[in-house]
């Protein structure tokens, strides 16, 4: 079975739509905890269990697009605008992983203000 580079990108943007999606679910939930005082510790274990579960999921979606570009470019006729657009898919990955680093650092520290 062979899947189009364009398909496969395709699919990688959606996954990060869906990081996004998730991740602000996550933040919005720990941000949200205040207002249900007799549910808090609920709130912040339902966010924290979306974020991490954002983070891995973008983890996995960028690993299998480095995989996928890493047999692209083992092709022997590869042309050179295929190579450009392969550099900026790997930066598009890189800024997911950028991304995700933030996530954690931002939900760490909204976490430990809202527990202390």
């Amino acid at each position: 079975m062979s899947i189009h580079p364009q398909q496969y990108k395709n699919g990688y943007i959606s996954q990060m739509r869906n990081l996004f999606l998730l991740s602000s679910i996550g933040i919005a939930l720990i941000s949200s905890s205040n207002y249900f005082k007799q549910y808090k510790k609920v709130f912040l274990l339902l966010s924290i269990i979306v974020i991490i579960y954002s983070i891995v999921y973008g983890i996995f979606a960028s690993i299998s697009s480095y995989e996928y570009i890493n047999i692209i470019k083992k092709e022997i006729n590869i042309i050179e605008i295929d190579k450009i657009v392969l550099k900026n898919w790997e930066l598009w990955i890189k800024l997911s992983y950028i991304y995700m680093v933030l996530i954690a650092i931002i939900s760490i520290i909204v976490f430990l203000r809202k527990v202390y």
